[in-house]
């Protein structure tokens, strides 16, 4: 394992911590706000940028039949307050009405690059293509459906340059409830620049069940990613997840606090792809720490215990829980909360059909 140290990750002098408390998951949790996510994104009256020139950040946005949500995510992006991107639209072969969106999106300004996959490659093969078309070193990699800050290119291209060695950065988050309000505040303790092995050893190894603080959408370096080997397709839908873990074992790993992204409610853009299967969830998580505490046997061998202990926790209650989330694939009942939340919004767009991305 390549050691990060402190020196070189910047230390804690940069830190910024709230004050609200821990829960047994990780999370600092703030509960429901009465104020809504952010303010509606508008396209700019002009176009921004300096054409011709390498882009600053590369914005990778994956979509797959959600053109009912395209075009209000498409707003977000061009109305970020840092405009020096060129956005690579990666569409994984959809079928409704995305390629005409983008077709007249691409009309109106040359910063957009809208690739249409010739089959379905999934959410991982979907995104690494579009981060190898991508000219830029800082890559961003957005989905449709998500709110995001206009703030937010700025603040994550802020945080790396002031942590030069982190691979990648990530933020607190949103959970927004149907009506675009915020039901809760995810946050992680840790300090703005970091070596990698904290967030591992003091976040993803310590939780059950086995998930990610950091979610899909993160600004990462492309060298660093390319050294690392890019996303490892074995891992389906959670290779995102295989990815930071490789990425934070060998560099240091950059936070902000602040919630700049806004999960949406599935009840508003319900999921398209079937979740991971736990046992191939578990793999990856055997695979980090087996990886991450090479060379430190004794320790090895405890976090092997941890493992196995979460692993048995996993199999015995995780059908229950899956059951009762609504992050998961659509259940009976989430499907009946969807369809009385249509009819009280008559406005409100959804696809046709019940499309699943493998």
């Amino acid at each position: 394992m390549n050691d990060i140290s402190d020196d070189r990750c910047g230390g804690s002098a940069a830190a910024s911590r709230t004050g609200a408390t821990t829960g047994k998951d990780g999370y600092v949790s703030a509960r429901m706000s009465a104020e809504p996510a952010w303010d509606e994104a508008t396209f700019p009256a002009a176009p921004l940028g300096e054409h011709g020139r390498t882009p600053l950040v590369s914005v990778v946005l994956a979509t797959f039949n959600r053109a009912y949500v395209l075009e209000e995510t498409l707003r977000m992006v061009f109305a970020q307050t840092l405009d020096n991107f060129e956005l690579i639209v990666c569409d994984d072969a959809s079928t409704d009405e995305t390629p005409v969106l983008m077709a007249e999106w691409a009309s109106r300004d040359p910063r957009i690059r809208y690739v249409r996959q010739p089959r379905n490659l999934g959410l991982a093969g979907n995104v690494s293509r579009g981060i190898a078309l991508a000219n830029a070193e800082f890559v961003a990699v957005l989905y449709d459906g998500d709110v995001y800050a206009p703030h937010l290119l700025e603040r994550w291209i802020a945080a790396l340059r002031a942590c030069p060695e982190a691979a990648f950065v990530f933020n607190a988050y949103n959970k927004l409830g149907p009506d675009g309000r915020i039901e809760r505040t995810y946050r992680v303790h840790l300090d703005s620049c970091v070596p990698g092995r904290v967030l591992l050893e003091r976040l993803y190894f310590r939780r059950w069940p086995f998930s990610s603080p950091v979610w899909g959408t993160v600004m990462l370096r492309k060298s660093k990613y390319l050294a690392a080997g890019g996303h490892d397709t074995r891992f389906s839908v959670v290779a995102d997840v295989d990815l930071y873990l490789r990425l934070a074992g060998t560099n240091c790993v950059a936070y902000v606090p602040e919630p700049l992204i806004g999960l949406a409610s599935r009840e508003k853009v319900p999921k398209l792809f079937r979740p991971a299967p736990k046992q191939l969830v578990r793999q990856l998580f055997l695979e980090a720490r087996v990886r991450h505490y090479r060379g430190r046997p004794l320790r090895l061998l405890a976090e092997m215990f941890r493992h196995w202990t979460f692993a048995a926790i996993d199999v015995s209650v995780g059908p229950v829980c899956s059951a009762l989330s609504g992050w998961q694939r659509p259940t009976l009942a989430s499907r009946l909360r969807r369809r009385l939340f249509r009819r009280r919004n008559p406005a409100y767009m959804v696809p046709v059909g019940e499309a699943t991305e493998p």
